[in-house]
């Protein structure tokens, strides 16, 4: 009985891991399209010049 239940839960284990494989193109689209989206409204251009980065004067990489 425990071996057949271990085979159901291992089967049942290994369907929920395909279909959730199967869903991360998707959502990797929709988390991309969110990103752009919300770049636009906010008109994110880069790293603005009014906000210091946190690094030393004059220190060199």
């Amino acid at each position: 009985m425990r071996k057949i239940f271990n085979k159901l839960l291992n089967i049942a284990l290994f369907g929920m891991v395909l279909f959730a494989l199967d869903k991360v193109p998707d959502r990797l689209d929709r988390l991309t399209q969110t990103t752009q989206n919300l770049v636009k409204q906010v008109g994110y251009s880069g790293p603005m010049a009014d906000i210091p980065s946190g690094v030393p004067d004059d220190y060199e990489f």
